[in-house]
């Protein structure tokens, strides 16, 4: 799905609206996995996620961006923009002067540099999607070794900015299928590493006053050479996990509007309390935030 909010007057006047809520969420936890196919989580065996959706507001058809791969929709998940704007890719890695900062950019400006992680078990997450010049803690590490780190450095540095890139279970879906029984088995494991990360937040009491999304970048599909693969515009490939909780967002809702990878940042920003900058293609999609 593609996006561009400048010229429909609903978009702009729906965007007015979100921008008069009031600032409720102290911190941000984004965490982010690779390759999940909305319709496989729905079908997997999901307990703790299960029950995250109970608390907030989900979908399991949020589209991503074209081409379907993680340069393109990480980078617009991050900054709010579609890929034809902010351009990153491997040769082209987010920069300190790029128009088009990342939602962590924006925070650390408004917040006075506060406490941040991001977490990678993809090198580009930490090398190339996160401006060099911020100030904030990063790990790189495969997923199973990662998110004890990342779960004991929210435990002890109680951070108001957190994200967290999760990698098996898109490299699960190359090796085996994004249909396999190894795949949806991978789903449950992964599905174990976002309780313990949200375990850390439960524990310390950060539940009640922190926005907490759960997303994925692409899907995939098996293609004629036989490969299990992304990048295309099949719903296989487009339709990923959209979750979020928190103070002001609905509760046990299944968001009916479209929801893109995208928009991500503007609910950020929103549930922050941050006017949405005028070039953004992201909107805050209707039925996520308890009507004002």
């Amino acid at each position: 799905m593609q996006i561009d909010a400048s010229g429909d007057p609903n978009l702009q006047a729906q965007r007015q609206r979100v921008m008069q809520l009031p600032a409720t969420a102290q911190n941000i936890f984004v965490i982010g996995i690779d390759g999940a196919r909305g319709p496989a989580v729905r079908e997997a065996k999901t307990p703790r996620l299960d029950a995250l959706f109970a608390q907030g507001v989900v979908t399991y058809q949020a589209q991503t961006v074209l081409p379907s791969v993680s340069y393109p929709a990480w980078g617009s998940m991050l900054t709010g923009v579609l890929p034809e704007k902010h351009q990153v890719r491997e040769e082209h890695p987010l920069t300190d002067e790029s128009p088009w900062p990342s939602w962590i950019s924006r925070l650390s400006r408004c917040w006075d540099e506060p406490p941040a992680g991001v977490f990678g078990a993809w090198a580009p997450i930490i090398t190339d999607l996160i401006e060099p010049g911020l100030r904030v803690h990063r790990a790189y590490a495969p997923d199973c070794a990662l998110v004890p780190m990342a779960a004991a450095y929210v435990r002890y540095v109680k951070p108001r900015l957190f994200f967290i890139h999760l990698d098996a279970q898109d490299l699960v879906g190359h090796r085996r299928g994004y249909d396999s029984q190894a795949y949806m088995k991978q789903m449950t494991i992964t599905d174990s590493w976002v309780g313990l990360l949200l375990d850390a937040i439960e524990d310390l009491g950060l539940t009640e006053n922190s926005l907490t999304i759960v997303l994925s970048d692409h899907g995939g599909t098996t293609y004629e050479d036989g490969s299990f693969t992304h990048g295309g515009s099949s719903p296989e490939e487009m339709n990923v996990l959209w979750v979020c909780r928190g103070p002001g967002i609905q509760s046990g809702q299944e968001i009916k509007a479209p929801v893109n990878i995208t928009d991500t940042a503007a609910v950020i920003l929103t549930a922050a309390g941050i006017p949405l900058p005028d070039d953004w293609d992201a909107v805050v999609p209707e039925g996520i935030f308890v009507p004002a």
